[in-house]
C-alpha cells in the first residue's frame, strides 16, 4: 500500500489516479466517456499484466501509462528543428 493524503491506495489504485490527473492536466475536466475509456484500458492492461507473469508495479504503471500516450497526446510539445543546421565549427587549427 501507498499512503498518500491520509488514505493508503494500492499501486494500482495509485497508478489509476496517476491517468485520471495526467488526462486532467492535459485535457481539462473529464467526460463519463473518459473514465470509461481509462477503466477499459486499466482493465486490459491488467490482464497483459497477469498473463505476462509480470509482478513489478513500477512495470505496470510504465506500461499503462505508455497506452495512455499512445492514445493522447497531452501536453506534447512539436519542438521544431534548429535553423539553420548545427555544423562542426573550426577556430583555424591545422
Amino acid at each position: 500500500m501507498v499512503q498518500g493524503e491520509g488514505v493508503e491506495y494500492s499501486v494500482f489504485e495509485q497508478s489509476v489516479l496517476r491517468v485520471f490527473r495526467y488526462l486532467n492536466e492535459g485535457e481539462g475536466e473529464l467526460s463519463p466517456s473518459h473514465y470509461r475509456e481509462v477503466l477499459a484500458l486499466v482493465d486490459t492492461v491488467l490482464i497483459e499484466f497477469e498473463d505476462g507473469g509480470l509482478n513489478d508495479n513500477d512495470a505496470f504503471l510504465s506500461l499503462l501509462m505508455d497506452r495512455v500516450l499512445a492514445q493522447h497526446s497531452c501536453g506534447r510539445i512539436d519542438i521544431p528543428e534548429c535553423t539553420p543546421p548545427l555544423r562542426r565549427g573550426s577556430i583555424g587549427y591545422e
